[in-house]
C-alpha cells in the first residue's frame, strides 16, 4: 500500500494533525521494510511531531528494535530532544527497552545527557 501511495503522489513527509509523519507511525508499529521504503523515498528522519518526537524517539519508546537500527543507519541525530528534553535514550530507558538503550549507547548516545528536569536516562 505504501509503495502504491508513493507511486501515486503521496507526500512522504506529510504530517497529520499531531505532526506525525508516516515514518513516525512506522517507527512505532511498522516493519523495517516499510521504514526503508519511506527513507529511500525521501522521508526525513529528524522531522518532529507536535511533542518534538522524532521517529527515533517513537521507536525507542515503543521498543521497535528493527526500526531503531534502521534509523541509526540513516544517521539520525541521537541528541534530538522532545518537549520534555528527553533524548531517544531517555525514551528507551523509560519504556524498559534495555536492548534499544544498549544499541543507542553503542552508537554514541550521551549517557550523561539530562532532560529539562536535570535527570539523566539512568
Amino acid at each position: 500500500i505504501v509503495r502504491f501511495l508513493l507511486d501515486n503522489g503521496a507526500r512522504v513527509n506529510a504530517q497529520n494533525a499531531a505532526g506525525s509523519t508516516a515514518l513516525h507511525l512506522v517507527a512505532g508499529f511498522g516493519t523495517t521494510e516499510t521504514a526503508r521504503l519511506l527513507l529511500e523515498s525521501g522521508a526525513a528522519p529528524d522531522l518532529e511531531d507536535h511533542h518534538s518526537h522524532t521517529a527515533l524517539h517513537v521507536a525507542a519508546t515503543n521498543g521497535n528494535e528493527e526500526m531503531e537500527e534502521e534509523e541509526e543507519e540513516e544517521g539520525v541525530d541521537m541528541r534530538m530532544r522532545n518537549y520534555r528534553g528527553e533524548s531517544p535514550l531517555h525514551c528507551a530507558i523509560n519504556g524498559g527497552h534495555l536492548r534499544i538503550a544498549s544499541l543507542l549507547l553503542e552508537k554514541g548516545a550521551d549517557i550523561d545527557a539530562t532532560d529539562k528536569f536535570g535527570d539523566t536516562a539512568l
